[in-house]
């Protein structure tokens, strides 16, 4: 017995000297071969070595020291230092001494969010070609930190700076790359070294890339989910993006939100809170954060259509300062949420950057909606960032994407033509026009412009309680749906998919299309050659005689039949077996 306690004992003894060893001078991971420092802000840099020691920082004739603290940390700043390089960093605490070589000073862009973000280079469109112009001459260099969730906050990761090369770039966001290199246009930044820090991790949610102290004191009585993958919250932020800081940035860039697409009224404060808490620990309550609105996508997107979330977005640019989003809702992919076109995305947050990081004189948003006035049968809308100009996209005359109602609710696609910085918009089924709405769809067939190339952000000017459902177009049919039902329409009128929840009640999408429009019991089917959506939820087939129009509701169809020689007739299909009954409408 007394053996087994000498054992324990001198066991013990042997840890305690264990731990007394002290610490190696090391230094925080983001220091390494060829890092980029941010240049004209104080420059943090921070380590770990034996408690009590002084360690100094040199980077060319400037000098600064820190003494480590009980648990081993130092951190020093060095003053701030105008672009140029390349230079040796030289850490040391009076017995070691560690250097990194290629140091240069330049601009710092953290970029962080989830798959969109982190789609690389290679796969994008024209990537294979881009990489091949690549090389070290463009003195952009690049970070990527490893895709690492953690339960708890970790400050040692692993992490490199690599120079720009088809091996270190194909992997890298291709959205970071594009925006680097819409700087390079300026003549401001084109000779100035560009760093990108690549911190992104597909299918995350906002809350993942939070802390869990700020989550619990800001949302204490909130339901934070897990995302699909698995990854709960904070994690990312523990081990993804605690490291990082305080590293000094220039700012930030953001492309993130599918994951949370169901819940925007908690995004709306999630959002916020996630540019708030970063901007605290990097004490800087003016970084600024430019972020992508989520593009057009057709279908429901874990749930949700992409609306509302896109509303909590634009609704973040304008009310938290030094932030500005990117409109993307023309550049996506209708069935893929994961569009590969990320140029003119990249190209967006760059000409922001410009315009409002670095004080060029350039156009950096399409327009957006300033006022609206009744005329009569018609409505004046009023835009800001008009740019040199209002006009429809290239090749689409005329302007399409908006839609008016009046007091019914009921929107309908409005025609409008261009006056100025104003749009006149009318509808013939409005008569006296009350609201309107712009791309208002998760894939909108909208084409609004300014002279620069930038797409109009969708508005709406209503306050109705959003019904999450959405007429959308897959040619050479239309699909409905709501959180009721699902209908497909084929282009010619015919209704030949019926889904009510999980229970199918009409699938005849296999039989080919015939166009049918009855007029008598023995008689042979019309066909309806042409065919529209009149409305975000109207649909109508017609030819020159005879027309058939689809209604869409959340729980019910109304279906009206017209001849030329006949009064309309009209239907309603009501898909909700807890309605007992419903009065007609229209």
């Amino acid at each position: 017995m007394k053996r087994g306690i000498q054992l324990v004992l001198l066991w013990m003894v042997a840890m305690t000297g264990a731990n007394a060893q002290p610490q190696k001078l090391s230094v925080a991971p983001l220091f390494t071969d060829h890092m980029v420092l941010q240049r004209d802000q104080p420059i943090a840099v921070w380590g770990w070595a034996e408690p009590g020691r002084e360690v100094t920082v040199t980077l060319e004739d400037h000098e600064s020291s820190s003494i480590t603290d009980p648990s081993g940390k130092w951190r020093t700043t060095l003053p701030a230092m105008n672009a140029g390089g390349s230079n040796t960093l030289r850490i040391s605490d009076g017995e070691n001494e560690i250097q990194f070589e290629d140091v240069v000073i330049g601009e710092i862009w953290l970029c962080s969010g989830q798959s969109n973000m982190q789609y690389p280079l290679v796969d994008s469109i024209g990537g294979d070609e881009e990489l091949a112009l690549v090389n070290p001459s463009m003195n952009i260099r690049l970070c990527l930190i490893p895709k690492n969730p953690q339960p708890e906050p970790v400050e040692r990761i692993e992490a490199n700076w690599e120079l720009c090369k088809p091996t270190s770039l194909k992997d890298f966001s291709a959205v970071a790359w594009y925006f680097a290199k819409e700087l390079r246009k300026s003549d401001q930044l084109k000779d100035i070294p560009i760093g990108l820090i690549d911190s992104s991790f597909g299918g995350t949610r906002v809350e993942a890339w939070m802390s869990e102290t700020y989550l619990k004191e800001n949302f204490p009585d909130a339901e934070v989910k897990d995302s699909f993958l698995g990854n709960p919250p904070s994690s990312m932020y523990n081990g993804m993006i605690h490291a990082l800081i305080p590293y000094t940035l220039r700012g930030v860039l953001w492309y993130q939100g599918e994951s949370n697409v169901e819940s925007p009224s908690f995004y709306r404060n999630l959002f916020p809170g996630l540019i708030e808490e970063w901007r605290t620990k990097w004490d800087r309550p003016d970084l600024p954060f430019y972020f992508v609105q989520l593009p057009n996508f057709a279908e429901r997107f874990d749930g949700a259509y992409l609306t509302r979330m896109r509303e909590v977005q634009d609704h973040v640019s304008k009310t938290v300062p030094h932030t500005a989003m990117a409109v993307t809702y023309d550049v996506g992919d209708a069935f893929d949420i994961h569009p590969a076109d990320k140029k003119p995305v990249g190209e967006r947050l760059g000409r922001i950057a410009r315009a409002l990081t670095y004080g060029e004189d350039i156009v950096h948003s399409g327009p957006t909606f300033k006022s609206m006035a009744t005329e009569g049968s018609q409505v004046r809308i009023k835009f800001d960032h008009a740019g040199g100009g209002l006009t429809p996209k290239p090749d689409c005359d005329p302007v399409s994407g908006f839609v008016v109602c009046g007091e019914d609710g009921l929107f309908w696609n409005a025609e409008a033509r261009i006056e100025g910085d104003s749009l006149i918009l009318s509808s013939p089924e409005v008569p006296n026009p009350k609201y309107v709405r712009y791309a208002w769809e998760g894939d909108p067939e909208a084409n609004f412009y300014n002279a620069e190339g930038l797409p109009a952000a969708p508005f709406r000017t209503d306050d109705f309680e959003i019904e999450d459902m959405q007429l959308w177009k897959q040619f050479p049919r239309y699909t409905f749906e709501s959180s009721v039902y699902r209908a497909v329409v084929e282009g010619d009128g015919c209704l030949t998919e019926l889904r009510i929840g999980e229970d199918s009640f009409l699938d005849s999408s296999h039989i080919l299309s015939r166009g049918a429009f009855y007029v008598g019991v023995f008689a042979n089917p019309i066909p309806l050659t042409q065919f529209e959506k009149a409305g975000p939820t109207i649909f109508e087939a017609k030819n020159t005689k005879q027309s058939i129009r689809y209604r869409f509701l959340k729980d019910r169809i109304l279906i009206e039949l017209a001849t030329s020689k006949r009064e309309a007739a009209r239907f309603v299909m009501v898909l909700n077996s807890k309605i007992e009954s419903l009065p007609m409408e229209g």
